[in-house]
Parts: C-alpha cells; structure tokens; sequence
C-alpha cells in the first residue's frame, strides 16, 4: 500500500497532536536560547528601587526637615526622591565598547524625568571599589590639593524639558552593579502624578562576534527593568505560558478527545486487488477483516466493482497499471495485486511471481463405477 501523503521521512504524521507535542520541545528549547543565548548573554538592568516624595500630608512633623530643602538661598518646589539601580544581569562582562552610543560619548545611558529637575545626585553604593573611576575623577593643584570632579559621561541636566541624569559607559562584570540617589523637585505648572522615570540605553549582545552575526539587529538588545526576585523575562514568560498551553491542549486531547490506535501492522494507503474468481471470496473476506481490525486507519481496498473478473483479465489489470505508472521492470507495484491460480501468459515480462496458496482438491467416486484410485496418490495429493 502506499503512506499517506501527511507522512512525512521522518517517521511521523502532521496531525494536530502531533504539532503540539513538537511545539512542547521546541518552544521551551527557543525560550532556553533566547533567554541564555541571546537576551541573557549581556542584559544591562536597572531597577528604580525608591521614587517617592519628601513632603506629604501624612508625614510626621519631623520630616518638616524634608520640605525645608533649598538650593540657591530658595526652597524646593515639591522635592522628591529617587534611587536608582544599574546592574549587569546577564552572564557575560558589559565592556564600554558594548554600549549603543558612538565612541566619542563617554555617557551610556540616559534617564529622563518628565514633569521635573534634577537637583542634586551621587553614587551611594558601588558592588567594586574600582567602578568609582567611572564617576570621580582626581586632579591635584599646584599647591597640592586635590580637587574631585565628575567624570566625563556622568552628570545631569536638562533635555526636552524633562530632568535628565547621564551615567557613563561603566565596565560591569557579571553580577556587577550600582546605585544613584537623586535629589528632584517638581516643575512649576504641572500636577497630577508625575510620569515614572525614562531609561534610554542598549547593549551590543554580540554582533560584532562572527558567531553571532546571524542575529543581526537581534542581536541589539534593550535595557530591561529588572526586579528584586526575577523570575524571568518577558519573552520567557511567553514562551512559559504557550508551553503550558501546549502541553494542557494534549493533555486534554489525550484524556477527552482519545481513539483508540489501530494496531502496529495496519499500513495506511489504497490496495487494488484484482484475479481469479476462485479467490474472490477469501479475498473479500480478508479484506473486510483487514479493514475492520484497522479502523482508525486510512485505510482503503475498493471492492465494489467486482474486481475478481478471472485470472487472464486480473493479470492483464496489473500489467497495465505497471506499464501507467511506469515502474521498471523488476521492481513490484506496492497497492495492486492479482491472483490467479495457474501461470500468467506470455507477453507479461513486468509481473513478478508470488505463491500465495496451494489448492487442494477431492476426487469423488462412486463405488459401482468400478475405478480404482491408487492410494498413493490420494495421500500425496493431500499433503499438498
């Protein structure tokens, strides 16, 4: 018989519970690289841990303190608070060549605050001693003081009307982070809540590796927010979520949707049988046996037809569904055969001989005819 056409080489149907017993393997083996391989190769985090007021009507009056801030001889208009957290939350080093901003910046990332200013800032916590380089710089004075400035690529200021810190391309090992407390206060004529902290910022996951190139601008990644337990990102949630639908989706089919599967042998396809009338009965028999042991499979042997027309004509059908679907000589037809029961005629060279069965067959005589059948011969005829 012939395999179904929805039958692949590999050994398998594209039926529906099929494509989701691949998709189980294959979509947590996509979330596996993309959350290890690609995203989670170099992943610059930040983390807001605190942006809250310093004043309020719930306050004690102890933290009148708080209100009494002022800059230039005038108070604070609102003054806020807002700590910052920048870490290197992937598994390989951030260098600051990896950073998206041209060369000749010294800054890497850009946090805006709409709707308010930057007063004041500094770097309260450093995972490595060595990272303060990056903030402060040294110069010492003719006299021999030291004088401490902010380093190149970190400051703040002021861009599109929103206050704006700038911290530079820090070096980050695995693991590696630090922190930055700002001073804020609320610009005059807005109110309402303020808008949360923009983070502008990426990473060069590796498109400068030839082994990575094939990434192309995937290969250019976000900064992500990262929180305190991170389970896990974005787009392993997603994968997370179709893996747990795929695998509720079989689940359900297996319990509610289950039929039971033909038996191993069963072979999917169409099979043309054709031949000798002498055949015709056990070969109905067996086929409608064939077919209902089977049932589930796409099972097909047409018998309306009568095909069972005689051997001549059984042997002549299958010579020329040989000759139509050009198969050469020697090589056997798979879905049609022919029974016949004596030899085929000349002019068939295409057939290739199976001896399926042998007849056996009964003399009967009457007793006043007066032949004689030999013994022997009757006992040979029925070991045959």
């Amino acid at each position: 018989m012939t395999q179904r056409d929805s039958t692949v080489s590999l050994g398998f149907e594209w039926d529906f519970s099929n494509v989701v017993a691949i998709l189980s393997v294959v979509i947590p083996l996509l979330a596996f690289v993309w959350e290890f391989g690609v995203a989670g190769r170099k992943r610059l985090g930040y983390r807001v841990q605190m942006d809250t007021p310093a004043t309020g009507a719930g306050h004690a009056p102890s933290a009148n303190v708080l209100a009494g801030m002022r800059v230039d001889t005038r108070s604070l208009n609102e003054p806020s608070f807002v700590l910052m957290r920048i870490e290197n939350a992937g598994w390989v080093e951030i260098g600051e060549s990896d950073y998206l901003a041209p060369t000749t910046n010294a800054t890497g990332i850009w946090v805006t605050f709409p709707q308010r200013r930057v007063v004041g800032m500094a770097v309260t916590e450093l995972s490595d001693p060595a990272l303060r380089s990056f903030f402060i710089t040294e110069t010492r004075a003719d006299d021999g003081s030291t004088e401490t400035r902010e380093a190149s690529g970190f400051g703040h200021g002021e861009q599109d009307g929103a206050g704006l810190i700038k911290l530079p391309k820090v070096m980050l090992n695995k693991g590696a982070h630090y922190k930055v407390l700002a001073v804020l206060e609320r610009k005059p004529g807005t109110s309402g809540d303020v808008p949360r902290p923009v983070f502008r910022a990426g990473v060069l996951g590796d498109g400068h590796n030839r082994w990575f190139r094939w990434l192309g601008w995937f290969a250019r990644l976000k900064m992500a927010r990262t929180e305190a337990h991170l389970f896990a990102s974005r787009p392993a949630l997603l994968g997370i979520a179709l893996l747990t639908a795929a695998v509720l989706t079989q689940a359900s089919l297996t319990l509610f949707w289950r039929e039971d599967p033909p038996p191993l042998d069963c072979v999917d396809g169409t099979l043309h049988l054709h031949g000798s009338t002498a055949f015709a009965r056990a070969l109905e028999a067996a086929a409608e046996d064939y077919l209902d042991r089977c049932e589930g499979a796409d099972v097909r042997i047409p018998l309306e037809d009568n095909p069972f027309k005689g051997s001549t004509e059984g042997v002549t059908e299958l010579d020329q569904a040989g000759r139509e679907t050009k198969v050469p000589v020697g090589e056997g037809l798979g879905d049609h055969l022919a029974f016949t029961d004596g030899l085929a005629s000349d002019g068939h060279p295409r057939l290739i001989p199976r001896p399926v069965a042998f007849s056996v067959f009964s003399i009967v005589i009457n007793k006043d005819a007066g032949a004689r059948v030999p013994q022997l011969w009757v006992s040979s005829s029925a070991r045959k």
